[in-house]
């Protein structure tokens, strides 16, 4: 409960919005693409908002990892190289 907590208090207003939109954009019977007239690529919609629920969660995760410990970010920087210095 106190990582969903976390989660929430870290997101972003827009993240917040996709965060409830999301399920219930996929919960709702109405759709951009109808299943019953589209098949299978009425799912194709359901899909998109699953993914961004996932992606959002994702990146709120991440952005909270790297405040919580900026020695890793560190690291990660150092491994990329870099190509424009000889």
């Amino acid at each position: 409960m106190k990582k969903l907590r976390d989660l929430w208090r870290a997101a972003t207003l827009m993240e917040k919005l996709t965060l409830i939109l999301s399920p219930l954009y996929v919960l709702t019977p109405i759709d951009f693409i109808p299943e019953a007239i589209f098949g299978i690529f009425g799912l194709f919609d359901d899909a998109t908002a699953i993914g961004m629920f996932v992606w959002t969660i994702r990146n709120i995760q991440k952005r909270l990892d790297s405040e919580l410990n900026p020695q890793s970010r560190d690291i990660k920087k150092k491994q990329v190289p870099n190509k424009l210095i000889p």
